[in-house]
């Protein structure tokens, strides 16, 4: 967690670890939907290059 930024890292937070629905992180973080979702995407993305450069195995 420590790849992504404070935007990110909330989002991948509520979302994945917390199981919010995205339209209620959404309204938590005071941002569009779309946003929510863009961000999840490209933090999962930024943790699944961080993993595989470690050398986990996905």
């Amino acid at each position: 967690m420590k790849a992504l930024d404070f935007d990110h890292r909330g989002v991948v937070v509520l979302v994945d670890l917390e199981d919010f629905l995205l339209e209620t992180a959404a309204q938590i973080t005071n941002i569009p939907i779309g946003t929510v979702k863009s961000r999840l995407f490209n933090a999962r993305e930024r943790l699944r290059t961080h993993l595989l450069a470690e050398g986990v195995d996905l």
